[in-house]
């Protein structure tokens, strides 16, 4: 056994379960394979490869050791940038999948979060994203959650690099784009945003397929557009709906610009004979091509999409959202300052004072590619500089969202999928890749300017007019730069001797915008508007330097003969520092062993006995699912497809007089020690946590319980109205919404006379026998009919038998769970089966299926040509005496 083989078996051990093999045996082809194709390149280096690949071998551990630099404090001192959603959302939902794996099985549901969530459904923590699979069955969790961000921002600079360089970009410049992509806003901005980042970073690997496919011939061709679906199926398991969604529709546009307007397709379409340069045919192909990705990358990525839609039919993701709704963190227009001034909307210490987050509205790809990229526009005459050109308008304009005087976004808008969308500012995402695209050009351009850059005399009169035309660009930038500095420097003085109609001017013109940041006042917007126009601040001092360096580094270029790989080292130097630079103090940071240390709190709620949820109140800051990962049930939480049921249900269980909590299982109730509201006086304090308060509940019912009588109320406000009246009692009355026998159980009239209680009563007992996340087993013992009610979140997929005869579930109490139990002693059993996840299961495996067909035949069919070639050129041999002889027979 090998080292490889012993890792395997480390790898088997670690997750014990049942899948435990299936991991080891996984490991074990997997680096068997990396070690075969490592052996393989090394074998055609020796035939001429290394002097090739040395170059761009070199830039890829160039951008590894960027990435690394970026990281350094995760890798080395366990601190990770950090927002909210990072502690609240991505970090313990990661931690509660991989223990899920480490018990060998995949989590389909959890108890712990929102009454009960189909957890799988919702598709951020990206439970099969191929990658999440390999990093958490090698490294344990924490570990993991490190190194996804490193190896995916590596990742997307290699993709970015690949793309770049099929495009026939120098090294220099194809490095330049990859830096952008990869350090750039939008990667860096989302980074707290596990899923975002994850499906971004496929984007351009997409991209390189279609290049790829679409300037091959016969099979190669197909197989390369395979490729283009199996990179985004396994973007589409990461999952975030947006980055998909954008990637789809940078795929529909390259595909139309390529096929419809660009030369350089060369596939082979016989049957259409001198037809295949007319607008049919490429239109023909062109449905071709988008039907054979995106059908490729949907059906392997249905396992993880159907549940997923399914699920948003549920929230209130499943219907078109209201416009204010839909453009919610628009790109506010005089953001567009964030591209030369990425802390422009940043306070002294680093209050944000932008109109929503500053992750959403900012938008830097660094100052010299901002300016190469313009280069590009202005004197590359390339296709491709078109494309992205356009590209980057208009996706700048769609960013721009409401903002935007024509009401552009209006048209995506009244798309069916993209109109369940919000935050358009995300369209950055395409604005970065094309700037990255065209800043290659652009240093490209002047790498090529340098090479033919001769003397005075040999210079062509075309060639002169392109220099003069140069240096004027460059005098119209350093009049620009000159021009920058004064207005900040005049600007600030205005507002100083101007206060009170700044004041007004903010307060009617900044404020009065829409805007998330409802918190700021207009004197704390002048404030921070004072330090951000002052040449003194840091952050503007080396946006300018910045500025100024890369028009001298041009300057170079245009007045001196400088060597061009001398010039186009310090420009990759310089766009390596600027990003680094941005990317480095964007986030704030915060300990790994912070987010896995429980509070005390947690530690007081967790030695209680028995089943029981926690509650977390408004304002108490970082907890949402942190206590999922501590084992802590809890009635809140966060998704952004949250049932729409279970906002309702919360947002009325915090009024006071009501017994929704108490129905709900909520024995612990976190607030704030100041919350001030009548709700919270119906529980006791019972623990104190810094400014946290823990209440208990003396009320609280049990999970599972008998309800002796049922009142049918049509779906609709009537049924919360009457859970929210003072006589609504849960333990003797549930509410259903569809059709029930109701001569099955008493009459409500007669129930007071029971003295019924919900744990043992006149009623009959339950008793939880096993309770899992897919599972739930119950003894019931009904003295008469009742209805036994489950206080789990109803939904799809959850199947119920009585005595083993399967047996339909209602949904009780406008969120839970019920079932009709006749009198007498029972086990009741629920078991999550959701058939979404089997349907998607099933398209995903025969296209897996398919596609692995394909392949085979493709790689077949080569080695039988491959043999008959050598033997008809063996047959012509013995043939031909003149063949045998070498040299013509000397």
């Amino acid at each position: 056994m090998d080292l490889l083989d012993q890792a395997a078996a480390e790898i088997g051990k670690r997750h014990s379960g049942k899948y435990g093999r299936v991991y080891s045996l996984a490991m074990r082809v997997g680096m068997r394979g990396v070690r075969g194709l490592a052996q393989g390149i090394m074998r055609r280096a020796r035939f001429g490869w290394q002097s090739e690949m040395r170059g761009d071998v070199g830039a890829i551990a160039f951008l590894f050791c960027a990435v690394l630099f970026l990281f350094r404090e995760a890798i080395l001192a366990g601190k990770i940038y950090y927002e909210s959603d990072t502690v609240t959302f991505y970090f313990p939902l990661a931690m509660r999948v991989d223990q899920a794996f480490a018990q060998g099985r995949i989590p389909l549901w959890t108890p712990n979060m929102l009454a009960g969530f189909p957890l799988f459904a919702d598709g951020e923590t990206g439970i099969l994203y191929p990658l999440n699979l390999l990093l958490f069955a090698i490294l344990p969790a924490v570990q993991g959650f490190v190194w996804q961000r490193v190896i995916h921002f590596f990742l997307a600079g290699c993709f970015t690099y690949a793309y770049a360089r099929l495009l026939d970009l120098s090294r220099s410049a194809a490095m330049v784009a990859a830096l952008v992509f990869t350090l750039g806003s939008f990667m860096v901005a989302q980074m707290h945003h596990a899923n975002v980042v994850n499906s971004a970073t496929w984007l351009p690997l997409i991209l390189f397929f279609l290049e790829k496919g679409l300037c091959s011939r016969g099979k190669r061709f197909y197989l390369y557009l395979t490729l283009a679906g199996v990179a985004l199926g396994v973007e589409s398991l990461a999952v975030h709906v947006q980055p998909v969604l954008l990637t789809s529709l940078a795929i529909a546009l390259y595909v139309a610009f390529r096929v419809l307007l660009a030369s350089g397709i060369t596939v082979e379409m016989r049957s259409f004979g001198p037809l295949v340069r007319t607008g049919v045919v490429r239109s023909l192909l062109l449905l071709q091509v988008l039907f054979l990705v995106f059908t490729i990358g949907l059906g392997l990525a249905a396992v993880q999409l159907l549940p997923l839609y399914e699920l948003s039919r549920y929230s209130f993701r499943g219907y078109r959202a209201a416009w204010e709704f839909a453009t919610s963190f628009s790109l506010p227009m005089q953001n567009i300052l964030t591209l030369l001034f990425p802390y422009f909307f940043r306070g002294p210490h680093g209050e944000n004072w932008s109109p929503w987050v500053h992750w959403e509205t900012t938008v830097y790809a660094g100052i010299a590619p901002l300016i190469l990229a313009s280069l590009a526009v202005i004197w590359v005459r390339n296709r491709y500089v078109l494309f992205f050109g356009v590209l980057a308008l208009l996706s700048l304009l769609l960013a721009f969202g409401g903002y935007l005087p024509i009401k552009l976004y209006w048209l995506v808008w009244r798309v069916p999928v993209l109109s369940m969308m919000r935050v358009p500012g995300r369209f950055s995402l395409l604005f970065i890749l094309s700037v990255a695209i065209l800043a290659g050009f652009g240093l490209d351009w002047l790498r090529k300017r340098a090479l033919s850059h001769g003397s005075s005399a040999s210079a062509s009169s075309l060639t002169q007019v392109r220099r003069d035309r140069f240096g004027l660009y460059l005098a119209v930038l350093a009049a620009c730069l000159g021009g920058i500095g004064l207005l900040l420097s005049s600007g600030r003085a205005w507002l100083v001797t101007n206060r009170e109609l700044a004041l007004a001017l903010i307060q009617r013109f900044y404020l009065a915008q829409d805007r998330g940041n409802a918190t700021l006042t207009a004197e704390q917007a002048y404030d921070f508007l004072l330090h951000s126009l002052d040449l003194s601040n840091p952050r503007t001092i080396v946006s300018l330097v910045l500025l100024l360096l890369t028009v001298l580094t041009l300057f170079c270029f245009q007045r001196f003969t400088i060597a061009p790989w001398l010039g186009q080292g310090l420009l990759v130097l310089l766009v390596a520092g600027d990003l680094l630079y941005f990317a480095s103090g964007f986030h704030p940071m915060i300990s790994i062993e912070r987010l896995v240390t429980p509070s005390a709190a947690i530690d007081f709620m967790r030695e209680g006995a028995g089943l029981y949820r926690v509650y977390t109140w408004r304002h108490v800051e970082l907890e949402s699912n942190k206590l999922t990962q501590f084992g802590l049930a809890q009635f809140g939480g966060y998704s952004s497809l949250r049932m729409d049921r279970h906002r309702i249900y919360t947002v009325h269980a915090q009024r006071a007089g009501n017994r929704l909590l108490d129905l709900a299982n909520v024995r612990y109730v976190q607030a704030a020690k100041d919350t001030s509201s009548s709700a919270l006086s119906r529980y006791r304090p019972v623990f104190q946590d810094g400014e946290n308060m823990v209440y208990e509940n003396p009320n609280y019912l049990p999970r599972a319980f008998l309800v002796p009588s049922v009142k049918i109320i049509k779906p609709g406000p009537g049924v919360m109205r009457r859970m929210m009246e003072s006589d609504f009692d849960p333990a003797k009355e549930a509410i259903l919404e569809e059709p029930f026998d109701l001569t099955r159980l008493m009459v409500p009239d007669k129930v007071s006379t029971l003295g019924v209680s919900p744990d043992v009563s006149l009623m009959g007992s339950t008793e939880v026998v096993h309770y899992s996340p897919q599972r739930v087993l119950l003894r019931v013992q009904a003295a008469r009919n009742a209805l036994l009610v489950l206080t789990d979140a109803y939904y799809p997929g959850w199947k119920a038998f009585v005595g083993g005869k399967r047996t339909k579930i209602y949904r009780a109490d406008y969120l839970f769970r019920a079932v009709y139990v006749p009198q007498g002693d029972h086990t009741v059993e629920f078991v999550f089966d959701p058939f979404m996840v089997k349907l998607g299961l099933l398209i995903s495996a025969i296209t897996a299926i398919l596609l692995l067909l394909f392949w085979l035949t493709v790689i077949y069919e080569s080695h039988l040509t491959k043999a008959a070639l050598h033997l008809i050129l063996k047959k012509d041999t013995r043939g031909s005496p003149e063949a045998v002889l070498p040299h013509g027979g000397e």
